[in-house]
């Protein structure tokens, strides 16, 4: 069978290369190539057609080759000038950092470091941050390199050489229309110093991995992924360039338009691997709904990065959607290494093109996601509420099991403003009607994830028990500024969160306290809630959640008697109440509504259970209002405090308690309890 698909392929290869002089090049609509780039792009067009048969490949060790003809400038350019320099300028970034690491007290700074360097048509930004494994004592280092290119100006720049025929009006259309490419490497080390220094070709070079060699020489636990983000304007009044660059007007608003993902992940024994599997392969593809004029701007963008920049680099066709998941295994190797057909559509995978034909077999899940989501805002004088809301389905097919999961988000955000910036916002836009951009000064947002399997006999958002769902739970406090004598409400603010969100109060209080540590502050807390934590809850005596749910309304104790009897409970039912019993009687009716249904039908009823939750989580104030209904000894809880420290450095540092028991109830499926780094999105 494989030796009749190397025919076949080596025919319509051939019929494809004679076929060359009578196909139609591509047309850009916008602008129009002159000199040599008009003769770069028709040789590049030609080469496309029959390029991929033999690819040479880069050493995935950090080690530079010579410059290979089917590599891409823009890839050739960054590899001479990093190649040689990438070391020296890792240590140089990681030498300030040592002498900020200690900041005394017991308090230590784990924060990362950015590196930027603008080109002449495109900038490039690496950045590398150091994290606890959540499972260990090892910490993760997250290795981020960023290609952005920008339309307008890139248009301009060609235009100003004379390569382009393109108006002023005709390159501010392009404002808003942008590549980014983002190489992500996930590795491990044993402290936080070695992490800081550990292998920087990871960072710097690794765009150079993004090849069979490097896929196959990817250490166990290791994740590396490669996106490609095209964005558009989605809104926003732009005017025409002035000299040499783009002038955009405030407003412009950028939406992504295409995303195209990799991302290829070591396994070792802790991922649960089949039998010889060593490698699982990830690709992506997804697209907006844009109007045929965005279309027009955004195919001519892809086309000219594939003529100036990126060529021999961009192999997946623009605007496909698709997702398709591979698994490789030990005897594969031989396949990729010798067998140049499976080697080159090995590559091809690799860099973002779906189509599988000799490697069909190694196909292991396919992934078809629907998402919804409703958007609401209310803004009140000093207090501002922002909520947000969605629900996303995921059907899953994996080794011939299809299982369909549901995850329900929501989201409020509260935040203070200043006084006299909101009064002052108010005043202007009730004479000009105008929006101004106000700063927020402290914020405090919490987010709510459960994530369940679909039980088809038992109806929508029905579970038989605890093991098929999980909750996430999510603090987030954020101040601006806390060091002036004028800011010492948010001060106290940032002193009480971090008593009400961690358990490195007793460390960082101090720091704060003496200005050491300002703002901006940040405080991640995150709550992992696995089944040992909601069977807890669902078997926790009816005296206790009262007493927690009187707590957290802060009802007086002259009117807590009345909820603990069940007749004055029910009378209580028929009266309206305000202030904090009109909130205890919302959260018991809510809370009995769903226990009630849960004895007499022995199965958890999910909205239910949300409607009690996310009321109760909305008011509660620290961790310990969550831990008082789901046990302390059952719950994990991680997060991240991030300041700046009294001479302008940044600073960060981490915490966690408990025990982890897992992931949620979709990853454990879809991954088979896979050890993922932590906040791998982009």
């Amino acid at each position: 069978m494989k030796n009749l698909l190397q025919i076949q392929l080596i025919i319509l290869t051939g019929l494809f290369y004679f076929g060359i002089n009578q196909a139609h090049a591509y047309e850009f609509k916008h602008f129009k190539l002159k000199g040599e780039l008009k003769k770069k792009f028709e040789t590049v067009q030609k080469s496309k057609n029959i390029r991929g048969l033999k690819t040479q490949d880069i050493n995935s060790q950090g080690q530079v080759s010579k410059q290979s003809p089917n590599i891409s400038p823009l890839i050739n350019e960054l590899t001479g000038i990093l190649g040689g320099e990438y070391k020296n300028i890792g240590l140089s970034q990681t030498e300030k950092l040592i002498e900020n690491h200690d900041l005394g007290g017991g308090v230590l700074n784990f924060s990362g470091f950015t590196w930027h360097k603008p080109m002449l048509n495109y900038d490039v930004t690496a950045n590398r941050e150091i994290a606890p494994e959540l499972f260990t004592d090892r910490w993760i280092v997250h290795d981020t390199f960023t290609i952005f290119v920008e339309a307008a100006t890139l248009l301009s720049k060609l235009k100003q050489k004379n390569l382009l025929e393109v108006s002023k009006s005709q390159i501010g259309a392009f404002a808003g229309v942008t590549f980014t490419r983002k190489y992500h490497h996930y590795h491990f080390a044993d402290t936080y110093l070695k992490g800081l220094k550990s292998d920087f070709s990871k960072l710097f070079l690794s765009f150079l991995k993004f090849n069979p060699q490097g896929a196959l020489s990817i250490s166990p636990y290791e994740v590396m992924k490669k996106t490609d983000i095209f964005t558009y304007n989605a809104g926003g009044v732009v005017r025409a360039p002035a000299g040499n660059g783009l002038e955009l007007q405030a407003g412009v608003l950028t939406k992504t338009a295409y995303k195209n993902e990799v991302m290829l992940q070591g396994l070792g024994p802790q991922d649960n691997p089949k039998p010889e599997e060593f490698l699982r392969v990830s690709i992506k593809q997804n697209k907006t709904i844009s109007t045929g004029a965005h279309l027009s701007l955004q195919y001519d963008f892809f086309n000219l990065l594939n003529i100036l920049l990126l060529s021999y680099d961009l192999e997946y066709e623009y605007g496909n959607t698709s997702k398709t998941y591979l698994s490789f295994y030990n005897p594969d190797r031989f396949k990729i290494n010798h067998d140049r057909f499976m080697r080159s559509e090995f590559h091809s995978m690799i860099k973002g093109k779906p189509e599988v034909n000799f490697w069909s077999d190694n196909i292991t899940g396919h992934e078809e996601r629907m998402k919804e989501n409703l958007n609401s805002r209310f803004n009140f004088l000093l207090l501002g509420n922002m909520k947000k809301r969605a629900t996303e389905q995921i059907k899953i097919i994996k080794n011939g099991v299809e299982k369909t999961f549901f995850k329900n988000y929501s989201e409020s955000i509260k935040y203070v403003q200043n006084f006299f910036s909101r009064l002052f916002h108010s005043l202007i836009k009730r004479i000009f009607n105008f929006e101004t951009a106000i700063k927020n000064k402290a914020e405090i947002n919490k987010k709510m994830l459960i994530e369940y399997e679909q039980m088809k006999e038992l109806g929508a958002a029905n579970v038989y028990n605890e093991d098929n769902f999980s909750v996430r739970l999510q603090h987030k406090f954020f101040v601006a500024e806390t060091h002036k004598w004028y800011q010492r409400t948010y001060k106290k603010a940032a002193l009480r969160y971090a008593s009400r969100l961690t358990n490195i109060a007793s460390l960082v209080s101090p720091q704060i306290k003496n200005e050491k540590l300002r703002g901006p502050i940040t405080i991640n807390s995150t709550l992992e809630v696995g089944s040992n934590a909601l069977f807890f809850f669902n078997r926790l005596p009816v005296k206790k959640v009262i007493e927690a749910s009187l707590d957290i309304c802060r009802v007086r104790n002259y009117d807590r008697r009345k909820f603990y009897n069940e007749s004055q409970r029910r009378r209580l039912s028929h009266q309206i109440l305000r202030g904090p019993q009109r909130c205890a009687q919302n959260l018991l009716r809510r809370y009995f509504k769903y226990i009630n249904y849960l004895e007499r039908y022995n199965h958890i009823d999910l909205i239910k259970f949300k409607h009690f939750m996310g009321y109760y989580f909305s008011r509660s104030k620290s961790i310990n209002d969550l831990t008082r209904l789901f046990g302390a000894e059952n719950i994990f809880l991680h997060g991240d405090l991030t300041a700046k420290t009294a001479d302008g450095k940044n600073f960060q540092t981490f915490f966690k308690s408990g025990q982890f028991t897992g992931l949620g109830v979709i990853d454990r499926f879809n991954n088979g309890h896979v050890v993922t780094p932590i906040n791998t999105e982009d």
